[in-house]
């Protein structure tokens, strides 16, 4: 069955809601077949589906677009990267977002609040960053702007009204600020001020809780993610169960936590300090303590590892 969405296909965040789950698979499938067939690749295992193919998005961002009487809030027309197409809701997301959304483009038009242009440079409202825990259904909202510092608290009295109209929702748990003048349109800069509520959310995956605060990465399907977790535990434990694991390219400790109850114990690495500092953090809350996360460049690690040292190395490297 085709899951309809009155915004297919001129909205740019979907590719394929023409096409059935059960059709959307055998593409990707054959597309990795093609991918690899130069290599020797010894066995394809099927793909393992995601549990839910609506609603199953951890974070999005909605950008703003200059309209007649107000703002767009949307995400952008597809081959059109200044074009936004303005939407109620979506179904990749969760059903809660519509309300959300209304009061950022209620509050602009109150406020005469104008859409970022990025070539411009003219206007302030860039992005609206949301996260949806699928665990707790918790919310955080991040209302991003093009200001400087001195701006923003000139302005403090209208983002106190944002703040309390957002409040009404009883999802959102956390809402923050960023002050965001780059020149690029990547969504955050690190000017981030929580203005109500928790600093992070919670996302529970196979038992373990994660933090998610606006800068960590998660998977981006949580559902989809607690099956690719407990594939590698598996994989771990029928390889060499409850030897010393080495993590490469831990991020926030989202492979690492999954695997410490079953190995005796691990190191892991990771380049960025906030990444290495997240993963403690997680590691914490859930009463972890055999873990050793080091902040190192993961090639300048490898080269002075004694690999005798582990039963199981994890790889998960970033793209490039």
């Amino acid at each position: 069955m085709v899951s309809y969405c009155q915004y297919f296909p001129t909205c740019g965040g979907c590719d394929f809601r023409d096409k059935t789950y059960v059709e959307q698979l055998e593409y990707k499938e054959k597309f990795c077949r093609n991918l690899l067939a130069r290599f020797s690749v010894r066995d394809f295992l099927p793909i393992i589906p995601s549990p839910h193919t609506d609603y199953y998005r951890h974070k999005m961002d909605f950008c703003a677009g200059i309209a007649q009487n107000g703002i767009l809030l949307g995400l952008r027309q597809k081959n059109r990267s200044l074009a936004v197409v303005d939407i109620k809701d979506c179904q990749v997301f969760f059903k809660g977002l519509e309300q959300i959304l209304e009061i950022f483009r209620i509050w602009a038009k109150d406020y005469s609040v104008l859409a970022y242009e990025l070539y411009k440079r003219s206007g302030e409202f860039r992005y609206a960053s949301l996260r949806h825990s699928k665990s707790s259904g918790k919310v955080m909202v991040v209302g991003v702007f093009a200001l400087s510092p001195d701006e923003f608290f000139a302005q403090n009295q209208k983002f106190q009204d944002l703040a309390g109209r957002l409040q009404n929702i009883p999802e959102v748990a956390s809402i923050y600020i960023c002050l965001n003048n780059k020149i690029s349109d990547e969504t955050l800069s690190d000017d981030l001020r929580l203005w109500s509520g928790e600093k992070s959310i919670k996302e529970k995956i196979n038992g373990i809780d994660y933090l998610s605060n606006p800068m960590v990465f998660l998977q981006s399907n949580p559902l989809a993610c607690a099956k690719l977790y407990e594939v590698i535990k598996q994989e771990a434990i029928s390889c060499a169960g409850g030897g010393d694991v080495l993590d490469m390219y831990c991020g926030s400790g989202g492979i690492t936590l999954q695997l410490a109850q079953i190995s005796g114990k691990i190191k892991a690495v990771d380049n960025s300090q906030r990444n290495i500092e997240d993963a403690r953090e997680n590691a914490k809350l859930n009463g972890i303590n055999n873990i050793e996360f080091i902040c190192e460049d993961a090639e300048d690690f490898l080269s002075k590892a004694k690999f005798r040292e582990f039963s199981t190395l994890i790889l998960d490297p970033p793209r490039q």
